[in-house]
Formats: C-alpha cells, sequence, structure tokens
C-alpha cells in the first residue's frame, strides 16, 4: 500500500515516491485517486492510467468537492456525465448486519449518468453513491459518498470495511489464480 497525501503550499505526506507509469501501474491491482489528483496529473500520466485500465487495472475517482468544468470535461472522457443538483446530501446506508441503525454521511450533491454503468454502492433509499463501469479489460468507478470514516469513528468498522471491501472486489484487476 503506497499513499501520498497533498497537504497544500506544494507539501506531499506519501509513504514513499509514487511514480505513475506503465511499470508501476502494472504491479498493482486497483489505484484509488480522487478528482484534485487526477486532475492534477501530467498529459503522459494520465494515459498510463488509461492504458493500464483498459489492460485490466482497477480505478476509483472519489470526489471529495466542488468540480471544475475541467474535471467535469475529463470524467465525461471516462465515460461519467456529472452534474450538480440541489438535493438532501444527507444519506444512511442499508442496515448493519448486527441491526444497528445506519450511520447518517454525507454524499455530494451530484447527479452521474453513464451510458453502461452498474451501481457499486446505494444508500437506503436505493439513491446511488458509487457506479463502475467497464473500459477495456478493466473497471473504472467514481464514488461520491464524502465520509465513509466515520463509520469507523462510530464503532462501525464492520460496514466500513464492507464497502470498501466491495469496492476493490469489483474493481481489482483479475489476477491468475
Amino acid at each position: 500500500l503506497d499513499s501520498q497525501i497533498s497537504l497544500g503550499a506544494g507539501m506531499q505526506l506519501a509513504s514513499s515516491a509514487i511514480q505513475i507509469h506503465a511499470a508501476t501501474l502494472n504491479d498493482i491491482d486497483v489505484l484509488v485517486i480522487d478528482e484534485r489528483a487526477w486532475s492534477a496529473m501530467n498529459p503522459g500520466s494520465k494515459q498510463a492510467v488509461i492504458n493500464a485500465l483498459r489492460n485490466g487495472l482497477g480505478v476509483l475517482i472519489r470526489i471529495t468537492g466542488p468540480l471544475t468544468a475541467n474535471h467535469r470535461s475529463e470524467l465525461r472522457r471516462l465515460g461519467f456525465n456529472v452534474n450538480d443538483v440541489d438535493i438532501v446530501q444527507g444519506v444512511r446506508l442499508h442496515k448493519t448486519d448486527d441491526g444497528k441503525t445506519a450511520l447518517a454521511l454525507s454524499k455530494r450533491p451530484l447527479q452521474v449518468n453513464s451510458r453502461d454503468a452498474v451501481n457499486l454502492l446505494q444508500d437506503e433509499n436505493n439513491q446511488t453513491l458509487a457506479l463502475w463501469r467497464a473500459e477495456g479489460r478493466g473497471r473504472i468507478g467514481l464514488w461520491w459518498l464524502s465520509d465513509s470514516y466515520r463509520l469507523v469513528l462510530n464503532d462501525q468498522a464492520s460496514t466500513h470495511g464492507q464497502l470498501w471491501q466491495k469496492a476493490f472486489a469489483t474493481l481489482a484487476r483479475a489476477r491468475n489464480a
């Protein structure tokens, strides 16, 4: 597991220097990135990710903040039409396995469409919070649930783990047994 987090003013917190190119992408099964990091990537790195996606890499783009016109354009090129909507941002997931009432979480106020996407995550009212679609031999997902980490902080780590396990299992590169 490698991570790289931009702290602002050019400072980054990283477990190691992550280089986005064909060789490193071939060694991983899932790339999770937010819309800001995707937009900040140089064109060569973006093309390397797209090529790796088409060759089997799983990619999950998390929408963590307001989207610019450039963000929307790039997401459209990846097969997702994303629009702001005036909707309630509070959501509850389905009841937990142990019968606990689901914690209220937040989603970005977005309407996301794709001609060939499949639901990855829905709230208790069956409103979509994440989608995925096939691209070549890989899968790309878009996730706009904002604060799933709160599940862990509120003694629902199992639910948190199940959410992310499903996402990674759905998107991850298929490997030979």
